[in-house]
């Protein structure tokens, strides 16, 4: 095939699974890159690319046998077909076949290729037509790193970042040196937070699980987060954090009231009521017993609470003002009560309260949003601001913690839990195509890409200047009558009681289950007559096809179940590969008895639940 004829079947095949690409290609098609691509043959025949840059001459692939040299880099990689890889470096595609051949064509994979230019000269010269249709594998060639970013974000979560892989291919490291280095560590930040996302599920699950159902009784009284949206469409909001530059210009907050909306989080709710600064929202996120620690001996009732179904149940008890509740996406509360017409609305999580109040302002509609207290960083050696639960130095700072930019160009201190959430607030921000501002006013910590850097002061003097009647649209917009009627609170025991009833099902059943795994493991060990096996699986099957049939039940215990489906099935694809029958049956006595202790953890506490919503009404 000739080389006009590569590269027009080539591009036909980009602008049908890749219609921005080809529009990338056209813009750049005469960009003026650091280096030159010289089109040479290796000496086997195979066509090979040699790159001029900076005066050194690199061949991307052997000079003798480019194929050959390909699987010796692939027989370097970990192999399994049930990776994902992301490959730095598209080359000749010559390892990317190797790849292909090795792991088969439904393994996915990202090849990165930085440089237009030799981009250009590999759909001139190969036929990568079966690479491009692949829809496995996909193929970015901008040398920017938002879209690599978006693909992280839309394909890499807790439940399969244990699976990546990355690699840099050949001398890609060499010529790109900068790129890579930014490249690999954007991937590594990513595995990091997604790993955390992961351990805090398995830590958290059952304090999840418990306060999710404990906190039914309040949520049936409570207003939902979807009655604020929008109602301060294009006003100013401000999150107050409890970072240590706080204490710099918490008292300013004192002369805006009404003039925006403030949202503090609860381990900064000390430092304000010390100074008499009601805030226009609480928000509180962590179920654990820390945190309620944070409202000890505080008066906040006259205060709006903004709740998720996971936060500790005692706040909301010692809470008897105004409460909103909010969800995540596909949270089991949501769900039920979308059942019943209500709809309560979804806030992403994000890893802390912050990030939670982030997302509530940005269901307020605001613009300006404001930060202050969010040094995502430990100034001057301090953890948290003075007069919060959390206050101290940081010990061991050199050993523990890593330097990334402030505010001001220099060099602060921060450690991973921290940059986590600032690489969080980076993204969310870098995916904001609403032109909103975002401006950092904790005049301290760590730089946060995309933020507008300015004094609090300077801050309210251009933003919060005027009064938008805060108080009386937060009063308006709760005001409608959403909450559970006599009838509704009925309607929702009946449903929880026979969810109930179902669980006890499960419970018996998944006991049946591990009396027959262990009965079938003992005849696979023994070795003894495998006729009695027949019988045993076809019982098992009935169990699992019964199990599967209560989806209902299983999102209601959903906190429990993720860490089991993690733990016994997708760990398994990497850690144990063994098909044999033992193996297998081992893995579904595994499942079996977690789900039972979930069922039975989960059951007393329905029960109370029950009870309590009962009591409501009688």
């Amino acid at each position: 095939m000739k080389s006009h004829e590569i590269h027009t079947k080539n591009i036909e095949k980009i602008n049908a699974r890749y219609p921005t690409m080809i529009e990338y290609i056209k813009t750049n098609e005469k960009k003026v890159e650091d280096l030159t691509v010289e089109v040479n043959k290796a000496k086997n025949g195979q066509i090979s690319f040699i790159i001029n840059r900076e005066r050194n001459v690199i061949h991307l692939h052997s000079k003798f046998d480019p194929s050959k040299d390909a699987k010796r880099w692939i027989s370097n990689l970990t192999l399994s077909n049930d990776k994902i890889y992301i490959i730095y470096g598209l080359g000749m595609i010559y390892h990317i076949k190797e790849l292909m051949n090795r792991i088969g064509n439904e393994t996915k994979i990202l090849i990165i290729e930085p440089s237009i230019s030799i981009f250009n000269e590999i759909i001139k010269n190969i036929d990568i037509t079966n690479i491009i249709e692949n829809n496995n594998i996909l193929i970015m060639i901008e040398d920017n790193l938002d879209k690599l970013r978006y693909f992280l974000n839309k394909n890499i979560s807790w439940n399969n970042c244990h699976l990546v892989e990355y690699y840099t291919f050949s001398n890609y490291k060499k010529l790109f040196s900068d790129m890579e280095q930014k490249v690999n560590k954007m991937i590594y930040d990513h595995l990091y937070i997604r790993k955390i996302d992961r351990n805090t599920m398995i830590k958290f699950n059952r304090d999840w699980q418990q306060n999710l159902l404990k906190n039914m009784s309040a949520a049936v009284e409570s207003n939902f987060i979807s009655q604020l949206k929008d109602v301060f469409l294009n006003k100013p909001v401000i999150i107050v954090s409890a970072g240590p530059s706080l204490n710099k210009n918490v008292e300013l907050l004192r002369n805006i009231k009404n003039k925006a909306v403030i949202i503090c989080v609860d381990t900064a709710l000390k430092v304000l009521l010390s100074k008499n600064i009601n805030p226009d929202f609480i928000v509180t996120v962590d179920g654990g017993e820390l945190n309620l620690a944070h409202f000890d001996n505080l008066d906040y009732e006259n205060i709006p609470l903004i709740y998720m179904s996971i936060s500790h149940p005692k706040i909301l008890e010692n809470h008897k003002g105004i409460k909103v509740l909010t969800d995540n996406m596909g949270g089991y509360i949501k769900e039920l009560f979308k059942e019943f017409d209500k709809e309560v609305g979804v806030i992403n999580l994000g890893g802390s309260v912050a990030c939670v109040a982030f997302n509530i302002a940005i269901k307020l509609g605001a613009d300006p949003i404001i930060f202050i207290g969010q040094d995502l960083a430990y100034t001057n050696n301090k953890t948290h601001a003075e007069g919060t639960k959390y206050a101290r130095k940081s010990d061991s700072i050199k050993t523990k913690y890593f330097e990334v930019e402030n505010i001001y160009g220099d060099k602060v201190l921060t450690g991973y839990d921290l940059y986590t959430f600032l690489r969080w607030f980076e993204n969310e921000i870098l995916n904001d195509t609403s032109n909103r501002l975002y401006i950092d006013a904790t005049e301290g910590g760590a730089k946060i890409e995309g933020t507008e850097i300015m004094t609090f002061q300077d801050a309210i003097n251009k933003y919060c200047y005027k009064d938008i009647e805060v108080t009386r649209k937060i009063h308006e917009a709760l005001n409608s009558d959403i909450k559970f009627n006599l009838d509704e609170l009925k309607l929702l025991i009946k449903k929880l009681q026979n969810m109930y009833n179902n669980l006890e099902i499960i419970h018996k059943k998944s006991m049946d289950a591990i009396k027959i795994c262990n009965k079938i493991i003992n005849i696979y060990k023994e070795n003894k007559n495998s006729d009695n096996i027949g019988p045993k699986l076809n019982r098992l099957d009935n169990i699992d096809k019964y199990i599967k049939q209560k989806q209902e039940e299983f999102n209601m215990i959903n906190h429990l179940i993720k860490p089991i489906v993690y733990k016994v099935f997708l760990e398994n694809t990497v850690s144990n590969t063994s098909k044999d029958d033992i193996s297998i049956m081992k893995r579904s006595l595994e499942f079996y008895t977690a789900l039972s202790n979930s069922v039975e953890f989960t059951l007393p506490i329905l029960k109370e639940t029950i009870t309590e919503i009962e009591n409501k009404y009688n």
